[in-house]
């Protein structure tokens, strides 16, 4: 079929597909407009010229079965439309396979930021969508020195303009949840560091990019916000940012006008709307030029399509092959690879518990995974040998690229915690292995009651939202706090708690596994303790300074500290090592050797039984045979109140959520 019989509307749609690759059906409509019955008329019949062809998109975040691409003939079509030779036509308008397998790797993002802006295009208010793109180097400039361009990278960015002809760019972030959100430090600061430019101080002539940020969840949005607080404290400005979860994403695209939106501005009064909010600049904001990524891309490629690979290929760590890969496999196969990589050393049955699948599906997937390369297996030297999976180094390169770090694998390790290898956590096969059973019950009962288990960090990634600080090992009573003063104060870059301190000790967070519940009435901050009676108590008195320190500093959520331990006595043990520690908050020595009804008597008396009562961590200790016979839910947590009445043996639920409803 040559060009000049192709109709202008055959050609729109070629040239929103070079301009845009990747593009679902719906997301092509939402684009171009019109019926999506006749759209879909054009793509066949441009598919049955070789015109353009689909690849399937095969994520488990993506619900579009397949995008459309650009054919090599479909792009000499365009250069002869154009009246160049292909090769210039490339040139001219940078496309290549290079930006095919950028884009592919970054695939997840890349679609939903689409979304968003098409979206935002439609809705009935009254800017309206005049250029935009995805995972672009924007480059900023003055107006007294255009010729030199100050870079950042942006997953997607936007240009508005209302009726008034007022102008404004949007600077627009999606969060895949595929490393920590300080992974984003250099990029976002990178970003940040330009609002200094000078020709950005005056909004009404320009206006410097509205951030908007979508995060996976409540407390990425959270971290996000204290990272762009600490990334500002630098530069004394921040962007004017727009923060929302996906959850509320939903919403928003249902209903516009709903306030499900938080500012950088009003973090914690309250949502805002976001369409009420937005005002623009004056005039054009033509110091703003974006190129596509990646800035060096070959024009002499023969091969312009992507295409899969097949098994038995050898596989290097190019970003070629990598998008390969990441075509060729299936979303369940690429959905247990995370889990793989959140939960080491889970079995295909807990994997299938994870998914809700039949294990026979699950086992398929891993066997794919295990003929590409991408884990490993491992069984303890016992009769059952159940085998339980790890990342392999192939694995790690891919999510790597996932992640939008390219081929910076050691950079990505060390994100996650992986830097030493999964050595570690096979060598402590037991324990990792009950790690992740606690994690499974958890999840277990969010699904049977309805809760959010939101996160859930394995004992590796626990220790990345571990700080090194300065603590007092012994705390006293201050009448300060009494008088409203601050628990903890910033002194130097670490945090020191506002009691007076004999001496002060380096204590660091490390939790076996860490996670954050929501049921609904209580949001909890979860930390587990696999205590096999092999630390000293020393050690374990290390632990609880820092969880006091972790408490007080994040006083808008519930803690629940839990200990699983060997055996009752040494639950005993612990409770009192928790009891010794807000012990030591009394200048008085004479309370300390009071126990029961007398030890609350004597508080009351001293009119410090209700502060005392909060220097108690909430730490809650059970067997583990307990939790083997009774789940995570039962009522076999024993608290620190239990041992001040050496006579009270009764257990309590972990979690107020768990006890049954009268």
């Amino acid at each position: 079929m040559p060009w000049h019989r192709l109709s202008a509307r055959y050609l729109r749609v070629l040239d929103a597909l070079r301009v845009h690759a990747c593009l679902s059906c719906e997301q092509l409509q939402m684009l171009l407009g019109g019926c999506g019955r006749t759209l879909q008329v054009y793509l066949t019949q441009l598919r049955r010229w070789n015109f353009i062809c689909f690849i399937p998109a095969r994520h488990p975040n993506i619900p579009a079965r397949s995008l459309w691409v650009l054919t090599t003939k479909g792009l000499a079509a365009l250069a002869d439309h154009a009246h160049l030779p292909l090769a210039v036509y490339l040139a001219k308008y940078r496309y290549s396979r290079a930006r095919l397998e950028w884009l592919m790797l970054r695939l997840e993002r890349v679609y939903h930021i689409r979304n968003f802006l098409f979206r935002l295009q439609r809705m009935r208010w009254e800017w309206t969508l005049q250029t935009w793109d995805v995972e672009v180097e924007a480059r900023f400039s003055t107006e007294d020195d255009p010729g030199t361009y100050y870079p950042a990278h942006l997953p997607g960015i936007a240009r508005l303009k209302n009726s008034q002809g007022r102008w404004v760019t949007l600077a627009l972030e999606y969060d895949a949840n595929l490393m920590p959100v300080k992974g984003e430090r250099a990029r976002l600061e990178q970003f940040i560091r330009l609002i200094t430019l000078p020709d950005f101080n005056d909004p009404d002539k320009y206006l410097f990019p509205i951030w908007v940020i979508v995060a996976a969840n409540r407390e990425r949005e959270r971290e996000y916000h204290d990272l762009l607080l600490h990334l500002g404290k630098r530069t004394g400005l921040l962007p004017w940012t727009f923060f929302i979860t996906r959850e509320h994403l939903a919403t928003f695209y249902t209903d516009p006008t709903s306030e499900v939106w938080n500012t950088d501005s009003a973090w914690g009064d309250g949502c805002v709307s976001f369409l009420d909010q937005i005002i623009g600049a004056e005039k054009q904001t033509n110091l703003i030029a974006w190129q596509a990524l990646p800035t060096h891309q070959s024009v002499n490629e023969k091969q312009l399509e992507l295409e899969s690979l097949a098994f038995g290929v050898s596989l290097t760590h190019s970003r070629r092959d990598l998008a390969a890969l990441t075509l060729s496999l299936y979303a369940l196969d690429k959905k247990v690879l995370t889990w793989i990589a959140d939960h080491p050393l889970l079995d295909a049955i807990e994997l299938a518990s994870i998914a809700q699948m039949p294990a026979r599906s699950i086992r398929r997937s891993i066997t794919r995974l295990q003929q590409w390369g991408l884990i490993d297996a491992y069984a303890q030297r016992r009769a059952n040998r159940v085998r339980c999976y790890v990342l392999s180094e192939k694995g790690v390169w891919l999510l790597t690229a996932w992640a939008g770090l390219g081929t910076a694998i050691k950079t990505y390790a060390h994100l996650r915690g992986w830097e030493q290898g999964f050595g570690g956590l096979i060598k402590h096969w037991e324990h990792t292995r009950l790690e992740n059973r606690i994690y499974l019950h958890f999840l277990r009962e969010a699904r049977a009651r309805g809760h959010r288990l939101i996160t859930w960090h394995s004992e590796l990634e626990s220790q990345l939202y571990a700080e090194k600080v300065r603590l007092a090992p012994h705390r006293r009573w201050h009448p300060s706090v009494e008088r409203g003063m601050e628990r903890s104060e910033m002194v130097g870059g670490d945090f020191l708690p506002a009691l007076e301190a004999y001496g002060q000790n380096m204590a660091r967070f490390l939790p076996d596994g860490s996670g954050v519940y929501d049921s609904g009435d209580h949001y909890y901050i979860i930390a587990v303790e696999v205590d096999r009676s092999k630390a000293s108590m020393r050690k374990m008195k290390g632990k609880l300074d820092y969880y006091a320190y972790a408490r007080d500093r994040r006083d808008d959520v519930t803690w629940r500290i839990l200990f699983v331990t060997t055996g009752w006595r040494r639950a005993r043990h612990l409770a009192d090592l928790v009891l010794q520690d807000a012990f030591a908050a009394f200048a008085e020595s004479s309370t300390q050797h009071l126990r029961g009804d007398a030890l609350v008597a004597e508080l009351k008396r001293q009119g410090k039984f209700d502060w005392w009562q909060e220097q108690i961590l909430p730490i809650y200790i059970t067997t583990i045979d307990a939790l083997n016979e009774h789940g995570i839910a039962g009522k076999i947590w024993m608290t620190a109140w239990n041992a001040i009445d050496p006579q009270n043996d009764s257990t309590v639920y972990c979690l107020e959520c768990f006890e049954p409803k009268v």
